[in-house]
């Protein structure tokens, strides 16, 4: 509807195919900017432990805004009914952020780079079974889509706190810097999926998107 509404004013404005699986020059488009992703991600390799937990934060509020966001909106037009159940899904969210916290500071500390891998490989596996759920066309209920979001939650919580807890010094130090990062992530994720993602993607290939993200945030570990 946006490419739609938007070509009225601007003629010459084309809807442009980038899902991620798809052969052609979408493919093509896809890899290169997977190329540009991972370029730009091997200097922070060799940043320092403070920024590359900062950088940690902002990708697990960008990814885990861009599912919930795209969770919602997919629950939303397969029932036709704008803010359909809201408060309960993004209650399945926030609930599963505190599950993730819980989970992550119960956790021995010498099993936390452990943490943070599953964790990166969680959202990877996440990403990818959302998108092909979306994919499926057939209709997703409230309670497959307040699981989605529970484990969207946990995981993106999971991230923040094994960059807080992992060769951490002073805690309140380091929380102010990764508390900022994350809502960062979070406000450009929640653009970039309503704005840019879902409306020229569509919403599978944007689910299908976070898989290479959270593949390349292991890097920083």
């Amino acid at each position: 509807t946006v490419m739609i509404w938007l070509s009225k004013f601007l003629p010459s404005a084309m809807f442009r195919d980038v899902a991620l699986f798809k052969t052609g020059s979408a493919r093509a488009a896809a890899l290169w900017l997977l190329l540009a992703l991972s370029l730009s991600a091997l200097p922070l390799i060799r940043a320092r432990w403070p920024i590359r937990r900062a950088v940690l934060a902002g990708v697990a509020g960008f990814a885990g805004m861009v599912l919930e966001t795209i969770l919602v909106l997919h629950y939303q037009m397969k029932n036709g009914i704008l803010y359909q159940d809201i408060g309960i899904l993004l209650t399945g969210f926030m609930g599963g952020l505190a599950l993730g916290a819980l989970a992550a500071t119960k956790t021995d500390r010498r099993h936390l780079r452990a943490l943070g891998i599953g964790m990166l490989l969680g959202f990877v596996v996440l990403s990818a079974i959302i998108g092909m759920a979306i994919n499926s066309g057939r209709n997703s209920g409230l309670a497959e889509i307040l699981v989605f979001l529970l484990l969207a939650g946990f995981l993106v919580a999971g991230v923040f706190a094994y960059a807080s807890l992992h060769d951490a010094g002073d805690q309140r130090k380091v929380v102010n810097p990764l508390y900022s990062a994350d809502l960062l992530g979070g406000c450009l994720g929640s653009l970039a999926a309503s704005l840019f993602l879902a409306p020229i993607a569509g919403l599978g290939a944007t689910a299908h998107w976070m898989v290479p993200v959270a593949l390349l945030s292991a890097l920083l570990l």
